[in-house]
């Protein structure tokens, strides 16, 4: 006789667990100043500042820049060359997880990424 083994079904909370450990959610960065830790959210805006000194791109999430409400990542151009394609097209509008320290930048939120393996990218919830 065959005997079906069902799988339980994981609920989003697991699944969300699972692609991004113990995250802190992008509206609760703040409370988390100085502190490396998993920031999730949906990329907002995304922006290749390449006039600007240190050439950096800004990855907005949960609002659009120049919101006060949102979590910014910033690539520094020395790290650029390490994401294909340029991360202004890789992220943008994608829901992702990012690792690194978070710190205040005129009162908002944000974190310094160099490496892609900083970064993931969620695929279809």
């Amino acid at each position: 006789a065959l005997v079906a083994v069902l799988s339980p079904t994981p609920s989003p909370g697991a699944q969300t667990a699972q692609f991004c450990p113990q995250a802190v959610r992008w509206q609760d960065a703040e409370n988390y100043v100085g502190q490396r830790r998993n920031v999730e959210g949906t990329v907002k805006s995304t922006f290749y500042a390449r006039g600007s000194s240190g050439r950096p791109t800004f990855i907005d999430l949960g609002r659009p820049f120049p919101s006060d409400e949102r979590f910014t990542v910033v690539i520094w151009w020395r790290d650029r060359s390490e994401f294909h394609p340029p991360p202004e097209r890789l992220y943008r509008r994608e829901h992702i997880c990012v690792t690194g320290r978070i710190r205040l930048y005129r009162e908002l939120p944000q974190t310094t990424v160099n490496d892609p393996s900083d970064i993931d990218i969620r695929g279809e919830p």
